[in-house]
């Protein structure tokens, strides 16, 4: 007899080994099999593939896993998009920026409005950031006004 925790575990198991596979190819170099792979899975690994966001340190990595988030268009990848938007890496707060602006929800805009209080120690970086920001703003906003 099997149990409804059992059947859980057994799905989680397999969303990870799917995630896993691809990732493999992604390291081997075949970044578009591994991209499409991911993205047009039946199954939700929206919360698997915020884990490994989280879990990994290379960089080209971060920023293919967030592309994968946001090119999913599900509300779940918001609060990873949102969270990266503090990253110090530009490239990793760029990918989440175009994530936020192309899922356009209310969650989104939000978050990219409260970035705006986002504090740096290089006035440099706080000037790029803000013009980065105000940008997607607009643009999200724009969207958002036409649906």
């Amino acid at each position: 007899m099997s149990y409804p925790i059992e059947s859980l575990v057994s799905s989680m198991e397999g969303r990870e080994s799917h995630i896993e596979y691809y990732l493999s190819m992604y390291e081997e170099g075949d970044v578009e099999n591994a991209f499409f792979g991911l993205l047009e899975t039946s199954q939700d690994i929206i919360p698997e593939l915020s884990v490994k966001y989280h879990e990994v340190n290379d960089l080209s990595l971060r920023v293919f896993l967030l592309n994968i988030l946001w090119q999913s268009r599900r509300e779940s990848a918001v609060p990873v998009l949102v969270e990266a938007l503090v990253d110090d890496e530009p490239v990793i707060w760029q990918e989440a920026m175009d994530g936020l602006v192309t899922i356009c929800s209310q969650a989104a805009i939000e978050g990219l409005r409260r970035a705006r209080a986002r504090q740096f120690n290089k006035p440099r970086d706080a000037l790029i950031f803000q013009h980065w920001l105000e940008e997607a703003i607009d643009q999200a906003e724009k969207a958002s006004a036409r649906h």
